[in-house]
């Protein structure tokens, strides 16, 4: 039996599936990272127990490959943005720098020269953050460690710091580059004029090749720490959310990925770039230059606002939510929780808006304030001429019947649902699979994979009579009215 390894490398953890040359989960594992903050506004990681615990989660699944089968390949999906110094032997000089982290938040604008905003977007794809990622970090090190800046022989992400300790090769691909505000998005190259504001040279950074790009092949040492064959291709990935979208084909204009995680992220493919820009969406590069781009935005600290709901009102945690959330569904009481009504910095207003409502009612009404925003973010796009066929969601959202019936019924879309694992895992296994050679491209390995996915489809009587609410937007109102 064929068998693939795919990594989805987040910010806080790594998940990991094995998975059959049809896409059958055979096997899954996972590590948590620990984050360290020195001083306040810092996030930091330590390369070397970063890399022992991706390591680890993929002696798991070597170890699971059944008998007679054999690792064709491994890829490796990220939530890129962490940054790493190294010397002239590829050794740490620094901690590795989270994206979370932000040491440079409020000042990177001054050291980065000024740079249009505007302008940052459009070469990069990616708005300006402030000082988040990696162009904030440099710019500090630069400006307040110039020492340590002035000896670094190597700049590098998460991902290609990973992809080396497996291949002892370097290189990254054009999305998993896009977070750290250093590349030319549209020619496929790092950008000199931005390269000059922080004084690197393009020898210090990793060489860009495509996603699903054979890198190398794991080295000896490598082997021996994660129970993969001595010379198995290690595949270029991309991305994550890009990733989770090639998982459950959602690869064509009119889809739309929802990645319910501390924010919802929304991911949507389109050919026409210079509108994702226009519209303020970050921009991947997905499944270009042959096919579309990708557009994302999110709505922020959505599961924070969640988290603070279900900690005060269900003591049985989410599976109570859920449950309860359920027997409601039907009640249509009027109440509604308007996600940013109020501040999520102040939880004691959780007690007035909720006061006299039952469990069912405040449960509920937390899953259709989350709808309402996100088909207030579709309806945004639509005007914009980005239209949404189907959605399709991923992570802890995805996990809750009731939340994906509300937002099926709330947006009148059907919504295509993955299995519990990682579906970010599970696109790299497909990226894997592709870059040796397995299927001819993207759209037949969509085809042959198994995604693993159910669809929920919109409750007509339900949707009319959310529609008159969103339509009449009472909703935003975050009081209790009569539907």
């Amino acid at each position: 039996m064929d068998c693939f390894i795919g990594l989805d490398v987040g910010t806080s953890s790594v998940k990991g599936v094995l998975v059959s040359g049809t896409g059958a989960v055979i096997a899954a594992a996972s590590r948590r990272f620990e984050l360290r903050r020195p001083e306040p506004g810092f996030v930091e990681m330590d390369p070397e127990d970063y890399v022992r615990r991706v390591f680890d989660c993929v002696a798991g699944l070597a170890a699971s490959v059944p008998r007679g089968g054999g690792i064709r390949a491994v890829s490796a999906a990220a939530a890129t943005g962490d940054t790493l110094l190294l010397d002239g032997r590829s050794m740490p000089l620094t901690a590795m720098v989270s994206w979370l982290d932000k040491r440079a938040v409020g000042r990177a604008r001054s050291y980065y020269g000024g740079v249009n905003p505007e302008e940052i977007h459009r070469i990069t794809g990616w708005y300006w953050t402030g000082g988040l990622f990696p162009v904030g970090h440099l710019s500090w090190w630069r400006r307040e460690r110039p020492d340590l800046y002035g000896r670094a022989a190597r700049v590098c992400m998460n991902n290609d710091y990973l992809t080396y300790r497996l291949t002892g090769s370097w290189g990254t691909d054009p999305s998993s580059a896009t977070p750290s505000y250093l590349l030319d998005q549209v020619n496929r190259r790092w950008h000199r004029p931005f390269l000059d504001v922080l004084g690197l040279d393009e020898g210090r950074l990793s060489p860009l090749s495509e996603t699903g790009t054979v890198l190398g092949r794991s080295t000896p040492e490598a082997s021996r720490e994660t129970g993969l064959p001595a010379g198995t291709p290690v595949v270029l990935g991309s991305f994550d959310h890009p990733s989770a979208a090639r998982a459950l084909g959602m690869i064509e204009e009119g889809d739309l990925l929802l990645s319910c995680g501390t924010s919802w992220v929304c991911f949507t493919p389109h050919r026409d770039r210079d509108l994702l820009i226009s519209l303020g969406l970050l921009v991947d590069p997905f499944l270009t230059p042959a096919g579309p781009w990708g557009g994302m935005s999110s709505i922020a600290e959505i599961g924070i606002l969640a988290d603070q709901y279900v900690e005060r009102f269900f003591p049985g945690g989410y599976l109570e939510f859920d449950g309860a959330a359920a027997e409601a569904s039907a009640a249509l009481s009027g109440f509604f929780i308007e996600p940013y009504v109020g501040s999520l910095a102040n939880p004691g207003a959780l007690e007035e808006r909720c006061r006299g409502r039952t469990s069912g009612e405040i449960a509920l009404a937390v899953m259709e304030g989350v709808a309402f925003r996100l088909r207030e973010n579709i309806e945004g796009v639509r005007r914009g001429g980005i239209e949404a066929g189907r959605i399709a969601m991923v992570g802890g959202g995805a996990s809750s019947e009731p939340w994906v019936r509300v937002v099926s019924d709330v947006t009148g879309l059907s919504v295509r649902v993955s299995r519990g694992v990682s579906a970010g895992a599970v696109g790299a296994a497909l990226t894997a699979a592709v870059g040796i050679g397995c299927f001819s491209g993207i759209r037949e390995g969509c085809g042959a994979f198994d995604a693993g996915y159910r669809t929920v489809s919109p409750d007509p009587a339900a949707h009319a009579a959310y529609d008159r609410v969103y339509e009449s937007k009472r909703w935003k109102c975050g009081e209790s009215h009569t539907r």
